[in-house]
């Protein structure tokens, strides 16, 4: 089964996501949740020159906020 928003439960997720796995759940593109990620709309660590790590949190804060 694949994550979507739709089939999501947040507590089933790895403790931190990659841009490309949230981009998959939220179904945005990668280059939006890096923009996302620069624009303080949601929080992440810098791993390496262009490797974010995204808290699960995230994907219901983000929801919340919609």
């Amino acid at each position: 089964m694949r994550l979507t928003v739709n089939t999501l439960d947040v507590a089933r997720l790895p403790v931190v996501l990659t841009v490309g796995q949230y981009a998959a759940i939220m179904q945005m593109k990668p280059p939006t949740v890096r923009k996302l990620l620069r624009d303080g709309e949601i929080t992440g660590s810098k791993v390496g020159p262009r490797l974010w790590r995204i808290p699960r949190e995230e994907v219901s804060k983000y929801i919340a906020k919609q």
